[in-house]
């Protein structure tokens, strides 16, 4: 369903008066999202790295929290 959903979105954003149309991702989406984007027109316009502070630490996610691409949390 993704394909589908992406092109009604893109076709939806043309619908109006725009001169760009950009998709933001990053290594947290699936590794077939940026495949995916490329095939639907859009071309790799730049790439950085944003560090953050990880939201376990802080309180705002419970440090239980896994995930294949979250780095495992020291103990305290």
């Amino acid at each position: 369903m993704g394909p589908f959903l992406l092109n009604a979105a893109i076709e939806q954003a043309w619908s109006r008066p725009i001169e760009r149309l950009w998709v933001h991702t990053c290594t947290f989406d699936h590794p077939r999202a940026l495949p995916l984007y490329q095939r639907a027109g859009f071309v790799v316009y730049a790439q950085r790295t944003v560090k953050f502070e990880d939201p376990r630490e802080r309180g705002i996610l419970p440090r239980s929290l896994r995930h294949p691409r979250l780095p495992l949390l020291q103990e305290t």
